[in-house]
């Protein structure tokens, strides 16, 4: 916004190292001084809407009805302190652990680009998409590769990514339970072969079976 700013020589007028001429006069201004104010008041007004037509509706908010440059920046300047590449720099940064709930990152992410329009960086929807489809892990690529005909929508994208998620829960648990039924059965066939350890069959007199299973029938 600064460099911006400067581009279309109204930094001076924002930042206050440019300052309207004085009438000598104060009550009897020359036609000179007077067209001069009026120059004046003029580039005032340009330099606020400068700022003001390319913030977000967020921070237009907390303008008031101030229509000073020098007063919008000031209070831009301290609401939002946060430079706009140090917020692009924790939006490269961030990644989806895969444990945590996937709307909780998405709204992390959406937060970010929320500051960063705020103060003057807007992203498109495309580039929002491209880095929060970075900060997934790889195991999802094919996923996400399967989602992108839907227009680059990051909601979209986290509603599919939340069922498949559930479905592999719901694999898992249903995995689990088949395994300890399994063990079960098996530890209940061993227990059943080490009851028969110190049966003596009626039939032969050996030890290890019953009547009915004996082989010397």
């Amino acid at each position: 916004m600064r460099i911006l700013l400067i581009s279309l020589r109204q930094w001076g007028v924002v930042a206050g190292t440019v300052v309207p001429s004085t009438p000598v006069d104060a009550n009897h201004p020359t036609a000179e001084e007077t067209k001069a104010k009026e120059a004046w008041e003029v580039r005032e007004k340009r330099a606020f809407m400068e700022i003001y037509f390319r913030i977000a509706n967020s921070a237009k908010n907390v303008l008031g009805d101030t229509q000073d440059p020098k007063v919008a920046w000031e209070i831009l300047e301290k609401r939002f302190a946060a430079k706009p590449s140090d917020l692009l720099s924790k939006l490269q940064r961030a990644a989806w652990n895969g444990s945590d709930v996937i709307h909780a990152h998405r709204d992390y992410m959406v937060s970010l680009r929320i500051q960063m329009a705020d103060a003057g960086m807007i992203l498109s929807d495309l580039a929002f998409y491209s880095y929060f489809t970075a900060s997934l892990p790889p195991s999802l690529d094919v996923f996400i590769a399967l989602c992108e005909a839907n227009k680059y929508d990051v909601d979209f994208l986290c509603e599919k990514i939340a069922k498949y998620e559930m479905r592999q829960r719901v694999r898992a648990v249903l995995s689990g339970e088949a395994e300890a039924a399994s063990d079960e059965k098996k530890g209940e066939g061993k227990r059943g072969r080490r009851a028969l350890t110190n049966v003596t069959c009626y039939g032969c007199g050996k030890k290890g079976h019953i009547k009915s299973m004996c082989q010397e029938k």
